[in-house]
């Protein structure tokens, strides 16, 4: 199915239900907490997820709601490695979790950071680095 308004991993009442709950929200910081990437990147291999071209209209609305919210992030997990990374068109952050150790780690290597959209990527043990203007620094001591 060609991407656009028909092609959906939300689905119509789950999108208007998130876009309710998430605007009616008193809280401080509202989270979107997906089990895959909204902001990615992603690898171009992968075909199922908002960060990547197959759902890239449903994609780019689940982007636009949260960034035109006070305080809203992305979190996401189901990724191999863990990063930090702010949409360039939204300015919508996203943290993914990552595996706890190197068995897990996978799908990315350290030289796949993307300096247009990752503020930090981590594949190895340090997990506790970030990358800033191409040098790394302890975040946790």
């Amino acid at each position: 199915m060609p991407d656009g308004p028909d092609k959906t991993i939300r689905g119509k009442e789950q999108m208007a239900w998130f876009k309710k709950s998430f605007a009616d929200s008193d809280a401080t910081f509202r989270l979107l907490i997906s089990p895959t990437p909204v902001v990615g990147p992603d690898r171009k291999s992968k075909h199922d997820n908002h960060a990547n071209d197959d759902f890239e209209y449903e994609g780019n609305k689940l982007q636009d709601f949260p960034s035109s919210q006070k305080n809203a992030f992305v979190v996401c997990g189901d990724r191999h490695w863990q990063y930090q990374s702010v949409d360039s068109r939204t300015g919508l952050k996203e943290f993914s979790c990552g595996p706890a150790s190197n068995k897990h780690a996978g799908g990315l290597r350290q030289k796949d950071f993307r300096k247009d959209m990752h503020r930090h990527l981590n594949i190895t043990e340090d997990s506790c680095r970030e990358r800033s203007k191409g040098v790394s620094r302890e975040l946790l001591h």
